[in-house]
């Protein structure tokens, strides 16, 4: 049996069917036949369409191998278009001296740094005589709250900061300021000293802990 060249031809040929259905059956074979016209062409377009790509694509690639680095941001982009201004910066040539036509570095800032002298921040720097008064008496009070009680003549050495000037204004005014807080007492001792201690504390008693003899009365 030879096959025969379209397949939709023969269909319903060999039988007898009512003039309808023949009808039915001729309209089917029109749309099946447009559908493979519509699809073969869809199908070529659709091949047209990527072989064009394909050469796109090369065209592109063999492009960006030559002129372009694809791994530089700036290959398809320049810096001004996106708002990157390029400044060319001198070297700071300060410190650079030229000795017998031979340039010397200045000096490393570790080199700087270890010369360099120090000098201490004091916290009365800055004060005024009365700021600074004010400032030792607090001093003497904090003492006398946690360490107990001291004499005069030994708050140059306790108390006060080493390398600060006390004037006999600044001595006479911690006095002053002591005497008017209520939880700090002075007791004279003899001529020449005197004791700061705890209100709460009976003088003998504070001079006792303090110097482990009992206060002449």
């Amino acid at each position: 049996m030879e096959p025969s060249g379209n397949a939709w031809s023969t269909l319903g040929s060999s039988m007898l069917l009512p003039s309808t259905l023949s009808a039915a059956i001729e309209q089917l074979k029109l749309t099946l036949r447009d559908m493979s016209l519509e699809h073969a062409t869809t199908t070529a377009g659709l091949k047209l369409e990527i072989a064009e790509l394909r050469g796109e694509l090369k065209a592109l690639g063999r492009t960006s191998r030559e002129d372009k680095d694809e791994f530089n941001a700036f290959a398809y982009v320049s810096p001004e278009e996106i708002g990157i201004v390029t400044e060319i910066v001198k070297p700071d040539m300060t410190g650079v001296k030229r000795v017998s036509g031979f340039v010397v570095p200045p000096p490393e800032l570790e080199d700087i740094v270890a010369d360099a002298v120090e000098v201490p921040i004091r916290w009365w720097d800055g004060l005024d005589e009365e700021g600074i008064t004010f400032e030792l008496a607090n001093l003497v009070v904090e003492h006398v709250s946690h360490s107990g009680p001291i004499l005069n003549n030994r708050l140059w050495k306790d108390v006060y900061p080493e390398g600060l000037e006390i004037t006999k204004g600044m001595k006479s005014g911690v006095k002053k300021i002591l005497a008017a807080v209520s939880g700090v007492s002075y007791h004279k001792v003899d001529t020449f000293r005197g004791m700061y201690y705890d209100s709460n504390m009976e003088a003998g008693n504070a001079y006792k802990q303090l110097t482990g003899k009992e206060l002449d009365s």
